[in-house]
């Protein structure tokens, strides 16, 4: 079984790519976290696995535990497309009842 399965799924929209690059080395500081691997617009900590995107209505589907989103984005791309996007990790469907998907997403 990947080990990308228990880390969360975070993803940092921007209306540029280095508008979202930004925001995501902003993060990476603020949670002091540990880069263990480092692509290309992505970077694995211990814990998480935060992909920068330029946004595009376009994109094709991913879904995320977690959102950053960039506050120039439109926001019925947001309402329409980003949102519905959210999915609650494995160990929160036991408990579905208390999970809100408002608390997991940010705007920058």
């Amino acid at each position: 079984m990947s080990s990308l399965i228990t880390k969360t799924n975070i993803v940092v929209f921007g209306k540029s790519e280095l508008t979202a690059v930004l925001q995501t080395e902003r993060l990476l500081e603020e949670w002091s976290e540990k880069i263990v691997k480092s692509f290309y617009n992505a970077f694995e900590t211990e814990h998480k696995l935060i992909r920068s995107l330029k946004f595009s209505p376009d994109q094709r589907v991913i879904r995320y535990h977690e959102v950053y989103v960039d506050q120039h984005i439109d926001e019925k791309y947001v309402e329409d497309i980003i949102i519905p996007r959210i999915i609650p990790k494995r160990e929160q469907i036991e408990n579905l009842s208390s999970w809100d998907w408002k608390s997991y997403i940010h705007y920058y």
